[in-house]
């Protein structure tokens, strides 16, 4: 079962800050996933064939370099960047 001690743990690893009500509505909305991939995993699939994906067809190109913005046109319209820190000095 997730409890919450689980979901804060997760939190903090993710380096994400909730609310009590987010941290236990998590833990039932996990706890249900968890819940259903064991019951996927009680399917048999004895003799049944591994799906190929077509999603990926064609997907793939020849890594090439093309044309991009240059740096002008890219920031063009644009007044300002703000980047968080994420180097603790």
């Amino acid at each position: 079962m997730i409890d919450r001690k689980t979901v804060m743990r997760v939190a903090e690893l993710a380096a994400l800050s909730l609310e009590d009500a987010e941290i236990d509505a998590l833990a039932k909305d996990l706890d249900a996933i968890v819940k259903h991939v064991d019951e996927l995993s009680m399917v048999d699939t004895h003799g049944v064939e591994p799906m190929r994906s077509i999603a990926t067809a064609g997907a793939l190109r020849a890594d090439v370099p093309a044309p991009s913005l240059s740096r002008d046109d890219a920031l063009a319209g644009a007044e300002a960047f703000v980047v968080p820190a994420f180097v603790e000095s």
